[in-house]
């Protein structure tokens, strides 16, 4: 009886193993992104906790910012003064000279007038007369230059200054940009290795961030089963834990065989030649974190 139910089992493990042809064992893998600052200088502020969800846009943390930011009001503060011109009490004064400007050139005017009248008598000589003409027309010249003076003191200063100003201004919004990085997409903070006071070499990692779009699995196919797969060929993925499976793609076949999977999983993968093959999965699941173990299926593209 005891040699009929290990037969049993026998042909019952054989039926298993013919039906697991499209089963692999792998594992879940992250591409960690390692933030780092590109100047070095003293951390200023964490903004983020070791573990915590950021999304897209959220801020990482400071290096010395304080500097930064006064460059970044400065050159602000210079661009605003050269849209504004020169300063109104500069503008009341050259106004003021023009107006000036203006009355003299009316005396000038009628004092000409009156010599018209006074030289048909004989009452003044016609260099007088020539004297005042010249005299108007200087002072209408005068007139015309504050009036030049004037306009440009309230048009502001030339397009190329507002234009290098602005330079500056976008240089140093970048330089501040870069002292405080920003998450690209959404992810998790897996590690942070400074904290505020420390000093930070430029190009050291601060934390490693794992976005959730670098979340995939890793799995070992056959080269007698290569053949049967393809890019974009949709898999199941399932582990301990869960009721239900996680729909993902594949993304990257390997065009390298390798002899043995960095990890024995299962018996039957020793010795064999293999690819290796990373899926993606259709969206994020909390649940599936790097080092799990996993099973994945293939579904057929048929």
């Amino acid at each position: 009886m005891r040699q009929c139910f290990l037969v049993c089992v026998f042909f019952l493990l054989i039926a298993c193993d013919s039906k697991k042809q499209d089963r692999f064992d792998g594992y879940a893998e992250g591409e960690f992104v390692y933030v780092a600052p590109t100047t070095s200088g003293v951390l200023e502020k964490l903004y983020v906790k070791k573990g915590q969800e950021v999304l897209s846009g959220e801020k990482f943390f400071a290096i010395e910012t304080i500097n930064l930011l006064a460059m970044r009001d400065l050159a602000l503060s210079k661009y605003n003064n050269l849209l504004k011109g020169k300063r109104s009490e500069e503008v009341n004064v050259i106004a003021k000279q023009k107006e000036q400007a203006e009355a003299n050139l009316a005396n000038a005017k009628r004092s000409y007038e009156r010599c018209q009248e006074l030289i048909k008598i004989h009452a003044v000589s016609q260099s007088d007369l020539d004297e005042k003409a010249t005299l108007c027309k200087s002072l209408e010249a005068k007139v015309q230059e504050l009036s030049s003076v004037l306009s440009v003191a309230r048009m502001g200063a030339r397009s190329d200054e507002i234009r290098a100003a602005d330079q500056e201004v976008i240089q140093a919004n970048n330089n501040l940009a870069k002292a405080i990085p920003k998450a690209l997409q959404s992810g998790r903070v897996e590690d942070i290795y400074y904290h505020p006071g420390e000093f930070v070499v430029a190009g050291s990692p601060v934390i490693s961030f794992l976005p959730f779009n670098n979340i995939k699995v890793r799995f070992f196919v056959p080269q007698k089963m290569l053949p049967e797969i393809s890019l974009n060929q949709k898999v199941r993925i399932v582990f301990d834990g869960i009721d239900s499976f996680i729909e993902a793609e594949i993304t990257f076949i390997s065009p390298r065989a390798e002899f043995t999977p960095p990890m024995i999983y299962s018996a039957e993968s020793q010795k064999k030649l293999v690819f290796m093959v990373e899926a993606s999965p259709k969206k994020f699941d909390e649940r599936l974190r790097p080092g799990l173990p996993v099973s994945i299926f293939l579904v057929s593209n048929k």
